[in-house]
This record gives structure tokens, sequence and C-alpha cells, in this order.
């Protein structure tokens, strides 16, 4: 992964994947390497049918349990639509709301004075979230995808925000 804010956003998303983690009692390395992992071949694959195909031969080839790469290609299931593939269990709707947040969450910072994540309030996160038209690009479906790990809108926002200021990216 050669561009620096891909990297970030796959370093934030494996922090948002470890705190879901430790919320619902599941394996927090695994979930966290799950973060990391998702967008491993977007550099390299610009096509949605195909993003995620490379980085699950990949992670096949490496051994990598089938429920952790159904996760990553699930995150892209609008992009995957004729594979059939898509996001069922607890794990994969985590990969799908944690890369996602992480976006609304960087978007948020920036409009800060400081434009730092440990400025900012959950309530701003929200509120962002609601009006469409702020980072437009920030896919709200999949952050609603909280739903499906067992958090609502307002807990989850809230938990990745935490997760972000403990453990910013380096």
């Amino acid at each position: 992964v050669k561009t620096p804010s891909l990297r970030r956003q796959m370093q934030q998303a494996s922090v948002v994947m470890a705190a879901l983690a430790r919320r619902v009692g599941a394996n927090e390395e695994a979930w966290r390497l799950l973060g990391l992992l998702h967008n491993l071949d977007f550099d390299r694959v610009k096509e949605a049918e195909r993003h995620c195909l490379v980085t699950a031969e990949t992670l096949r080839a490496e051994g990598v349990h089938p429920a952790g790469i159904h996760a990553i290609v699930a995150h892209n299931d609008k992009g995957l639509v004729a594979t059939g593939v898509r996001c069922s269990s607890r794990m994969d709707h985590a990969v799908s709301c944690a890369e996602a947040v992480v976006g609304l969450v960087h978007a948020s910072a920036q409009v800060l004075p400081s434009k730092d994540v440990a400025d900012l309030k959950a309530k701003s996160v929200k509120k962002r979230f609601r009006n469409p038209k702020f980072a437009a690009n920030v896919e709200r479906d999949l952050i609603e995808r909280c739903e499906g790990v067992g958090l609502d809108l307002e807990a989850f926002l809230a938990l990745a925000l935490e997760a972000l200021q403990a453990e910013p990216p380096a």
C-alpha cells in the first residue's frame, strides 16, 4: 500500500475494529488485522468489481480463515454485487462500518481550527453524519451497518471516535 492516505485509513479502520471487538467480546487481534488488511489491493485494483478479490486470493494462499476473508470481501458487497457476497456476520458488518466511519471522523476533524481528532466531539460527528452534503463521498449506509454488530448509530460513532482519539495514527 503506497498511498499515505490509504495507509492511514487502513490503520484507523484497524483501531476501530479493535474497539468493536472489545465491545462485543470478539478476538481483538483478529479483528484489528482485518481492519488493517481490508483495502490491501486498493492501490492496484481500481475496478470496484475486482477490489477485494485480489486480497482474498492472497489471504487464502496465506491460510487466513475463510470467515476473515469473507468479511474483507463483503465490505465491498456493492462493488461485487455480481458475486453474491454480502455482509452477513457480525464481523462482516464490523469491517464495513469501521472502514466507512473513519472517513467521516477524518472529515469532521478537518473542519475544526486545529484539524485534530482529539478536539472532536461525538455530538459533532453525529451532526455531520446527518448532513448528507457534508463529506458526501462517505457511505453513510455502511456506517449504519453498525446495527449488524449490535450497536446503534450514536453508540458506534462515540466508540469509533473514542478509539481514534485514544490511538491516533502514527
